[in-house]
């Protein structure tokens, strides 16, 4: 079985469990456990390293984080938006980038 039916299969399962108004408020909730989890184990992987020695424990200061925190969370507003509005398989892909950039929003 390809990669994609499998991503197709899931996604849809999942999908027709509910429909209209708890469809949409399946996927908000979806994405929110998402963006909380990808932080909380990003935190717990830093957490880890700094009491390993393997990553130093100042935090790097970067040029613009303050204004690079806002835009992370109006992308990952962004892509939560479009996650709610796809259809199929078409989720998956915000959901992805979403988890990705939630790694560097809130640790960096």
């Amino acid at each position: 079985m390809k990669d994609v039916d499998i991503i197709n299969s899931i996604t849809l399962r999942a999908d027709t469990d509910f429909a209209g108004t708890e469809a949409t408020i399946h996927r908000i909730e979806t994405f929110i456990v998402m963006f909380v989890g990808a932080v909380t184990f990003t935190g717990s992987v830093i957490a880890f390293g700094k009491l390993q020695g393997v990553i130093r424990s100042k935090p790097p200061l970067l040029p613009g984080r303050h204004l690079l925190n806002p835009a992370a969370v109006t992308a990952c507003v962004v892509l939560g938006v479009q996650f709610v509005g796809a259809d199929g398989a078409a989720p998956l892909w915000p959901l992805i980038m979403q988890t990705a950039l939630d790694r560097r929003t809130i640790h960096n």
